[in-house]
């Protein structure tokens, strides 16, 4: 389902643009320069498209679960079978700052809610871009 429009923000910088999707893990679900689009859509589910944030893990993890001080914590299947790029892509996040000048527009958006983590953790995720940089 497509994110409301006042979810979405777009940086730009010269001719290169970058728009951010607030609803969906803060990702990159657009990046042009000089008009082409550079981020393929392959499917709808948040780990076949565009770019975000892969916390508090990226990849799969071994049966799902992490260990810690003799305890196993099962972490929910995103990605059928696997616990999968973490829990960030998927929840929506809040601007903390954003900025443009001329030669650069910035964002920072923070997300605190990690469904299934069993820990209390938050994820900035900051975007950067200069005419010929993207952070």
């Amino acid at each position: 389902m497509p994110s409301p429009p006042d979810a979405l923000v777009r940086l730009e910088a010269g001719d290169v643009a970058v728009t951010v999707d607030l609803q969906a893990g803060a990702r990159a679900v657009s990046w042009t320069v000089d008009g082409v689009e550079l981020l393929a859509h392959h499917a709808d589910d948040p780990v076949e498209h565009g770019m975000y944030p892969m916390a508090p893990w990226a990849g799969r993890l071994r049966d799902n679960a992490v260990a810690w001080a003799g305890s196993s914590h099962d972490l929910p299947v995103t990605y059928a079978p696997w616990a999968l790029h973490g829990t960030a892509l998927r929840q929506a996040a809040a601007v903390v700052d954003h900025e443009v000048t001329p030669d650069l527009a910035r964002l920072v958006a923070r997300i605190d809610t990690h469904p299934g983590w069993p820990w209390p953790m938050s994820v900035d995720i900051e975007w950067s871009l200069a005419p010929t940089v993207l952070t």
